[in-house]
């Protein structure tokens, strides 16, 4: 899993676009700070049954991005969602045992729904309670669990056109 090590007091910009290439599919682009490192380290996890979530930390462990595909699936509304009260701030997370290529590829589970507030809410592994959270920028708060784990990722809220093209193109409809 993806570990914090700690946070910058101050955040970073953070910015996401929502593609749809072909029907079936959606791509959520998230870019924190100015821009993309060149060579990003790349974290990806999920069942790998679909593209996995996938996030870009620097050589540092400073979050540059992520991307989060839908596919062929439909967000289900998710209640009971606690609000995450979130501090300030830039995570940077453990790549000391970072292998020796780009990619840290996990087997883990990873699933989206949308909360009334039209937040788009990744659940990463097994639920656990939320023991810290830090906003980098309005609309974007990543939540950590007891063991410092990386749980959970809040984007949003989203616009309605935004849930809209949801909506229909991760269908394929």
């Amino acid at each position: 899993m993806l570990k914090l090590i700690d946070a910058n007091p101050i955040g970073s910009d953070a910015s996401w676009t929502i593609e749809c290439p072909v029907p079936g599919v959606v791509i959520i682009n998230v870019t924190v700070g100015r821009s993309l490192t060149p060579v990003p380290l790349h974290w990806r996890a999920g069942t790998w049954e679909k593209p996995p979530l996938d996030v870009f930390l620097n050589e540092e462990g400073q979050l540059v991005g992520m991307q989060f595909v839908i596919q062929d699936e439909h967000l289900e509304l998710g209640f009971g969602e606690m609000p995450v009260k979130a501090k300030t701030g830039a995570p940077r997370f453990d790549v000391s045992f970072w292998p020796t290529d780009r990619y840290k590829d996990e087997t883990i589970s990873v699933s989206a729904k949308r909360v009334p507030g039209g937040e788009l809410v990744l659940h990463i592994g097994d639920k656990e309670p939320i023991r810290q959270s830090y906003e980098t920028s309005p609309g974007f708060v990543l939540s950590f669990g007891r063991s410092d784990q990386l749980m959970r990722i809040q984007i949003g809220p989203l616009t309605s056109d935004d849930w809209a093209d949801i909506d229909s193109f991760s269908l394929g409809t």
